[in-house]
């Protein structure tokens, strides 16, 4: 008998439980959201542009910065000099007392 009533109230509570969960996840209004679904996304894009009006009209200015094989080379010296200088660290740590 008593097990009988212990089982309907955990019954019970699940059910409530599970109902006020499900309850949780409707919106009151949900044109409301889709009418404004998106804007937070192009709002943070349009902050992070330096020039927004950039794209609304061509330029005739190059643009200063690196080429391609510029930038290449670059990279390709500052992986060698990370490569030396791991290669270095690497044996400054050998003992050759051990």
């Amino acid at each position: 008998m008593m097990k009988e009533k212990l089982q309907k109230r955990l019954v019970a509570i699940t059910v409530l439980l599970a109902l006020a969960c499900l309850s949780s996840c409707t919106t009151s209004d949900p044109v409301k959201v889709e009418s404004d679904f998106g804007n937070s996304v192009r709002h943070m894009v349009e902050q992070q542009k330096q020039t927004p009006a950039a794209g609304q009209h061509h330029s005739s200015d190059i643009p200063t910065g690196l080429d391609g094989d510029s930038a290449v080379i670059s990279l390709d010296q500052y992986r060698s000099a990370q490569k030396r200088r791991i290669q270095k660290k690497s044996l400054d740590t050998f003992d050759l007392n051990e």
